[in-house]
Order: structure tokens, then C-alpha cells, then sequence
């Protein structure tokens, strides 16, 4: 086999689930924090490992169109996550667990990405030398998951993802035992699906001060100063919040669109929840909305630029009066990637050179952006175009004076009791929101809505 994948692709055309992803069991079982969207690129990218002759480092190439299931997503939002991600992967930390050569318990702190950045609509990551040691150690075919792709794609909430795959490491005992226990104390739970930020320097180092010994997880949850559901009393996880929203949503999710159910029982320690059994059965009626969506994966060789999966109306018009795609991008850039102003623009120059001689069609485009359609009248005021101007003036004042207001009344709010409940209804961090609610007035509008319980 290629000994440079710890994850592959396997089609098979009469699986109704569509194809699978073998994982590195090793990974699954590894605890770090990441966002949903990290998850799945992650996922992506160790499907498309390739090893470089120079450095014998391992990069992946990811392409928008590589992202497919998520064209039902908002197009900007994915454009503003795929901008983002590479500053927030470059920080993310593993940690692997494992039995040394002397028999003991060993573990291996390590990042994950080397480097990561986004350029003309290709998400280049290059992973690190802990990645590397790993593959290059691994044995893929006798320790790996299966995983549906088509699953860990559609999961809206990232400790249902991570959930479902520390669940499906254990299926292969479905051949002999059904249902699979599994047992995971609860706070090495939280620590494996992200509710716990084990990137942060405090917390490694507490990891690390075991040095051999089995690591202490209710510990490293009690210290670490990043963690949802804290119970202040005793530091520990408040199961009552793990079980409605991680538990609980993860089973109405894997019910719906994967090929396992859960159920799971508590175990008491000090009258405290601290640890979780799961009871793992087959799933063989996911929804049929899911099977629908399965029949449209396409397969992963079709490469897509980032402006075509995100702008695919405009991208229609590739060919039209022989614009390429080129073209096209070049538009978007100078729209600020605003795709309905190129088409409106296009659409513009259309009508103009009915009547008039176009002699550089795509230059008469891009003018047109830049100027905001041809057809755009100039304001007039009591027959002077100045005092319009002047008028234009005060208002273009007074929508920087709301943006400005705006933005201190969102500062505020993220200082407000309660803020970070707001946070965990909308299951995004901070940096997030702002990534992908641009205008401050819209983020503010998010945190009323939720506090008016329009959410």
C-alpha cells in the first residue's frame, strides 16, 4: 500500500452511504480542539497526503471543490472560514496516547499543521514532523476506522463529528458483539471532542508532568482554564449540559445520517457522573433525506476553484461572449467578491453594446464595477449636483458613525453575563462570528435574537 495516507477514499457503488474514508485509528483516539469546519478539512486533507522528495514533509492540496457537501451552505461564510482557517490550524496541538517500547504508558505531544495558507483557490497545508513520524510508524491496514465520507461531512455540530468517530473505532467488534460497550470517563470525553482547549501552554504542561504515568484527565480538565460545562464547585464537567447538548444531539444526529446508533448509561463516583458507557449498534435506516444526498457526492477527482463552488451563478457565464475563467476571477477580485455586482455589471455592458461599440468587453466590465453600473444616475438636488454630493457626504458620515456604534455596543455585549451561553447556542467561538458576521451591526442583531430567544 501507500504508506504516505493515514487516511483513504474507498468507493463502492452499491453502498448506499456512499464512499468511505479509512482513518488512522491513532488520530481518532488523539485529543485536541477544533471547529467543525477544521474537522472536516482535516479530514479532507489527510485523504490527499502526498509526500514531498525534497523534505519527506506531507502536504495537501484542498480545493473548494474537494468542500462539495457544502454547497448548501452560505457561499461567504465558507470564502471567510477558508481565509481564516490556516491561522487557527498552524495553532491546534495533538496529543497521542500510547504503549512505549518498555511496556509503559507513553504520550506524544505534537501540532498538527506545519503551515497553512490560502492562495489563488487552493488551501495549501503542510503537516508537521509529528504527522510525518506517525505515518511513516503506521500501519494502516490493520489500524484503521472506516468512516462514511458522506457522514462526517453532514454532522452540524463538531462534537457529534469527533463523537462519531471515537464511536465507530470501536465497531469492528460489531462482527462478535452486538451492541459494542465502550467505556471513556467523562472528562477524557470532553478533552477528545474539544471541550477542553489542550492547545493552551498550562494545560500541556500539566499533560506533560505525568512523564510516563496514566494521565490523571479529570485533572487536566480541573486545571485547564478553556473548557465548556465546568461545574464550578468542583471543576469538574457539568453532565447535565454534556448530556442535552452533546449526548443527547449527537444521537438525534447519528440516527439521521450515519451508520451507527448509541445509547449510552452513567456511572457515579462521589454521587458525580465520571464516566460513560456507550452501547453501539448498527444504523441500517438513516433518513432518506441523507440517502439523497449521498447519490450527489461527486468523486473526489473533480478539482473546483474556490470562486466556482462559492460563486456559482457567475460562473454560468463562463463562456458568454467568450469570457474564461480567468476572467471571471478577476472580476470577483475587483468586486470585493461581491458576485451580484459582476453580474449586474455584465448584464449592464450587454445592454450597452446594443447600441454602442464595446471594443474591450471584459475592460468595459471591470469599469463598470469599479463605477457601480453604468446605469447609475447622478443624484441632483434642487437642479445642483454639488449639494447632492454634500448630502451624500452626511450620509455616507452617518453609516460610518452606526458602524462605529455598532461595533462598541458588540464589544460590550461580549462583555455581558451570559456571553459565553450566547456563544454555545450558536456553536461558534467568537472568532467565528466575526469571520463570517462582517458587519458588526449583524453580529449584535445574532446576540439580541438569541437573547429574545428568536434563535
Amino acid at each position: 500500500m501507500d504508506n504516505s495516507k493515514v487516511a483513504k477514499i474507498e468507493y463502492n457503488e452499491s453502498d448506499p452511504l456512499g464512499p468511505r474514508i479509512k482513518k488512522d485509528s491513532t488520530l481518532i483516539s488523539a485529543k485536541y480542539r477544533s471547529t467543525l469546519f477544521e474537522e472536516i478539512m482535516l479530514n479532507t486533507a489527510l485523504t490527499r497526503l502526498t509526500r514531498s522528495p525534497e523534505t519527506g514533509t506531507f502536504y495537501a492540496d484542498i480545493y473548494p471543490g474537494d468542500l462539495r457537501f457544502f454547497k448548501g451552505d452560505n457561499s461567504k461564510s465558507i470564502y471567510n472560514k477558508l481565509k481564516s482557517i490556516g491561522d487557527t490550524m498552524t495553532g491546534h496541538t495533538m496529543i497521542r496516547e500510547y504503549v512505549g517500547e518498555d511496556g509503559k504508558q507513553a504520550f506524544d505531544i505534537f501540532p498538527i499543521v506545519q503551515r497553512a495558507k490560502y492562495e489563488n483557490g487552493c488551501f495549501h497545508v503542510v503537516f508537521s514532523e509529528g504527522i510525518k513520524d506517525l505515518i511513516d510508524q503506521n500501519k494502516l491496514e490493520s489500524n484503521y476506522t472506516q468512516l462514511y465520507l458522506g457522514t462526517i461531512t453532514s454532522f452540524k455540530h463538531r462534537e457529534s463529528l469527533r463523537l462519531y468517530e471515537i464511536l465507530k473505532k470501536e465497531c469492528f467488534k460489531l462482527k462478535w458483539q452486538n451492541p459494542v460497550e465502550y467505556r471513556l470517563g467523562l472528562a477524557e470525553l470532553c478533552c477528545m471532542i474539544g471541550l477542553a482547549n489542550v492547545d493552551l501552554d498550562d494545560t500541556r504542561k500539566k499533560i506533560a508532568s505525568y512523564k510516563g504515568n496514566a494521565i490523571d484527565w479529570e485533572e487536566v480538565y480541573r486545571t485547564c482554564k478553556e473548557v465548556s460545562y465546568r461545574n464550578e464547585k468542583n471543576g469538574l464537567p457539568r453532565f447535565n449540559d454534556i448530556k442535552r447538548k452533546v449526548l443527547d444531539r449527537a444521537q438525534e444526529e447519528m440516527a439521521a445520517i450515519s451508520d451507527i446508533t448509541f445509547e449510552y448509561e452513567t456511572i457515579k463516583k462521589d454521587k458525580r457522573v465520571s464516566e460513560i458507557v456507550f452501547w453501539i449498534r448498527s444504523n441500517s435506516s438513516p433518513s432518506q433525506s441523507h440517502l439523497e444526498r449521498i447519490k450527489n457526492i461527486q468523486q473526489p477527482d473533480t478539482q473546483l476553484t474556490i470562486n466556482e463552488v462559492t460563486f456559482p451563478k457567475l460562473y454560468e457565464f463562463e463562456g458568454h461572449n467568450y469570457l474564461s475563467r480567468k476572467d471571471l476571477d478577476k472580476m470577483l477580485e475587483v468586486s470585493g467578491y461581491n458576485e451580484e455586482l459582476v453580474i449586474a455589471a455584465i448584464n449592464d455592458i450587454d445592454a450597452y453594446s446594443q447600441k454602442n461599440e464595446v471594443k474591450n468587453y471584459v475592460g468595459a466590465i471591470i469599469d463598470c464595477i469599479k463605477q457601480g453600473g453604468y446605469n447609475k444616475p447622478i443624484p441632483v438636488i434642487d437642479g445642483f449636483a454639488n449639494k447632492a454630493e454634500n448630502i451624500q457626504t452626511f450620509l455616507d458620515q452617518m453609516n460610518e458613525d452606526r458602524d462605529r456604534i455598532a461595533l462598541n455596543v458588540w464589544e460590550k455585549c461580549k462583555l455581558k453575563e451570559g456571553f459565553d451561553n450566547f456563544l454555545r447556542a450558536v456553536d461558534m467561538d467568537v472568532t467565528e462570528i466575526e469571520i463570517i458576521y462582517t458587519e458588526a451591526e449583524k453580529r449584535v442583531q445574532l446576540y439580541y435574537d438569541w437573547r429574545a430567544g428568536r434563535l
